[in-house]
């Protein structure tokens, strides 16, 4: 899985992200915001592309403008027509006809750290140019970050390693880890990962990398609501 950490870059034609806290612009650093415990951050996004487009929302807090305030709009923006696709069992995929949107998150205490509310409040998706990714907002202890997250995952064979990551999104919190069964995975929440030093201590946790764990550190899920068998409270080793 692919992570961008500034809203500006150029792998990703055709797509320009601004933030702004509280009507001001920022510019994370690594993906690396502040410590704030509260704001109301706004995501906007533009897109051109060569090629049709959607942006989505699972939770339809997102507004599509035509002309929103200080946005100057390149020429030759496609329109995406309306459309409304299925996604998870409670929520529908809203596409949306527009070029520019925003989206509002607010940054709130919670248990006296900051929080943007539970996936996917604090996100878009975006299909562009044949790839989906996820872009927003997400908090971790007292430091909140930003992210772009390209959506891929590996598929578990017979020849996978065990504690392989399968897949990581920071904005969910939530890794994949492959434990056996190439039918089913551990989940891993970001709580218990490691620091990444270089991305301003950022609690991650690579997809390809090969973690272990004790039999006593597994909290397995009998309960409904889940795909994953067990989570994985805490990490011994891991291998990049």
């Amino acid at each position: 899985m692919t992570i961008f950490t500034s809203p500006v870059t150029t792998a990703i034609k055709g797509l320009r992200v601004e933030l702004r806290l509280d009507g001001k612009m920022i510019t994370p650093r690594d993906g690396y915001l502040g410590k704030f415990q509260r704001g109301k951050v706004e995501i906007i996004l533009e897109v051109e592309a060569e090629k049709d487009f959607s942006v989505f929302t699972l939770d339809n807090h997102i507004q599509p403008v035509d002309k929103a305030p200080a946005i100057r709009l390149p020429k030759g923006f496609v329109r995406q027509m309306n459309i409304v696709l299925p996604a998870a069992k409670s929520h529908l995929e809203q596409t949306l006809e527009s070029s520019v949107f925003v989206k509002k998150i607010d940054i709130k205490p919670y248990n006296g750290y900051p929080g943007s509310g539970r996936f996917p409040i604090n996100m878009i998706g975006i299909r562009i140019n044949g790839e989906v990714y996820s872009l927003g907002i997400f908090c971790q202890f007292n430091r909140v970050f930003f992210a772009i997250v390209q959506r891929e995952s590996i598929i578990a064979t017979e020849d996978t390693a065990i504690g392989t990551v399968l897949s990581y999104n920071p904005l969910s919190g939530v890794a994949s880890v492959h434990y056996g069964d190439k039918n089913f995975a551990h989940r891993v929440f970001w709580k218990n990962m490691p620091a990444a030093e270089k991305l301003n201590y950022c609690r991650v946790l690579p997809m390809g990398a090969v973690v272990t764990w004790d039999e006593s550190d597994l909290t397995y899920l009998s309960h409904k609501g889940t795909t994953f068998v067990a989570e994985i409270d805490k990490i011994t080793s891991v291998k990049l």
